[in-house]
Order: C-alpha cells, then structure tokens, then sequence
C-alpha cells in the first residue's frame, strides 16, 4: 500500500462522504468505488493529473 499525503486526505474524504451520504438519503445501495472514483477524480483536477502520487494511492478493493 502507498502512503497518501495528509494534505489530499480531506479532499478526496469530503466528496466521498458527500456522495455516500447522499446514496444513503436517497434509500439506495451504497456504491464506494463509485464514491471513491467520483472524490479521486475532484482531487485530480484540483492538484494536476501530472501530479499523481498525490491522487494515484486512492483504490477501492472488494465488492
């Protein structure tokens, strides 16, 4: 497993339980990659794709 920077934690951690709060309000199954992939992505465009040992340490494993 990577490290990740303790700076991209709170980035990537906001819209992630944005996005699982909102799948819980709406009664739905709850999607993490999809959450996950939805707060890597906001991270991305916020430090640059050419920085990417900032965004890359983000993976979902499992179901």
């Amino acid at each position: 497993m990577w490290s990740i920077y303790d700076e991209s934690a709170p980035i990537v951690m906001k819209p992630f339980y944005r996005a699982m709060a909102k799948q819980v309000a709406k009664g739905g199954e709850l999607q993490p990659a999809y959450a996950l992939h939805g707060a890597t992505k906001f991270l991305r465009k916020k430090v640059s794709e050419q920085n990417f040992m900032q965004w890359v340490p983000y993976v979902h494993l499992g179901l």
